[in-house]
This record gives structure tokens, sequence and C-alpha cells, in this order.
């Protein structure tokens, strides 16, 4: 997992790769492209904009190929993240929509989100999204998918 914020996506960029095209992406900060769904936003990525209902309990979920950069738009969320090896009783993995999910069981590392902030999971990362800070509420945020 890395956490971190827009304001120093030259430090994240270095690391190439997917990561540093979903940063750069992100730093241009023009998303109209995601008014009419997911969009191909270069090197394999996509993004997206979904209106997220952010909940008190959450299950784990986890994917195999690719790696999830969440981007915070709107404050109140939570994100959780843990070793995949840790957590126990995955259901059956969805090869088409490359996710599993499990019981909430332990809490990982707890990041709360603020404007600007991105949490990057990768394949060995189980994580929890869209955990209510304190309010149930929706909000507006992105998700790229970066191929593994």
């Amino acid at each position: 997992m890395i956490a971190g914020n827009i304001a120093y996506a030259e430090r994240y960029k270095k690391m190439g790769g997917g990561l540093e095209t979903a940063l750069a992406w992100l730093e241009k900060g023009d998303f109209s492209v995601l008014e009419k769904g997911q969009a191909e936003i270069g090197g394999g990525l996509t993004a997206s904009l979904p209106c997220v209902d952010l909940k008190k309990q959450k299950d784990w979920e986890a994917h195999r190929k690719f790696a999830d950069l969440h981007f915070c738009l709107e404050e109140g969320e939570i994100i959780s993240s843990m070793d995949v090896k840790l957590v126990k009783d995955f259901g059956e993995y969805s090869e088409q929509n490359d996710i599993m999910f499990a019981p909430a069981t332990g809490e990982g590392v707890r990041v709360p989100m603020h404007k600007g902030d991105f949490v990057v999971v990768f394949p060995e990362d189980a994580h929890i999204p869209a955990v209510a800070i304190d309010e149930e509420k929706t909000i507006r945020k992105i998700i790229i998918k970066i191929p593994m």
C-alpha cells in the first residue's frame, strides 16, 4: 500500500509505470471525461468517478490483476489495508470483475482520507474502502485501475 497526497506527486511519479501515468493524469485536474462513466487514461489504466456510499462497516476486498488508486475528492472516508494472506474466508474470486470479498475481521492500517489524498492498494493488499469516518453519507471519488 502507498498513501500520499497529490501535492507530492513528483516524489511518487519517480516510481514509474502505471503510478506515474495515474498521478500525472490526476495532477491535470480535468475530470470532465469521467462524467459519462469510465475512461481510458493511457497505458491501459481506466478511471471512474463513482458515487460511493460510506458505511460504518464494510467487507475486505482484493484484486489479482489490478492495483486500485483511490483519490479523495470529498472527505469522510477511511480506507484500511492488510496483507491479503492475513485475511481469512475470502469468497469466490470473480475473474470477470477481478474481485473477491471476505468478512471484515481485524483492522489493518487505517488511512483517513482528506481532499487530494490517494491510496494505492496492490494485489497483495486486501482493503476496505468506503468506511465512514463519522456520518454515513455518499461521496464522489476517483478510482483508477492500474494493470499489474
